[in-house]
């Protein structure tokens, strides 16, 4: 499964749209996007806020380790 797909997988699991992700995580729907698609990288707060919604293993599998590493901070 590629990294991107985990990640809008666990999107659809948690808030059942990416729509309803976008307006309950407080984070741009285009912008949300371009994350799930790999477009851009998410910045520490993103994270953050992606991290508490969906867990740390959303966060790994979807960013790699390193990224996960940031949130911790």
């Amino acid at each position: 499964m590629s990294k991107t797909l985990s990640l809008k997988i666990a999107i659809i699991e948690r808030f059942g749209s990416q729509v309803e992700a976008s307006k309950k995580l407080g984070i741009r729907e285009t912008r949300l996007s371009y994350l799930i698609r790999g477009h851009s990288k998410p910045s520490a707060q993103e994270l953050k806020t992606l991290k508490q919604a969906l867990g740390k293993d959303a966060i790994v599998n979807a960013f790699g380790p390193a990224q996960e590493m940031e949130t911790l901070t």
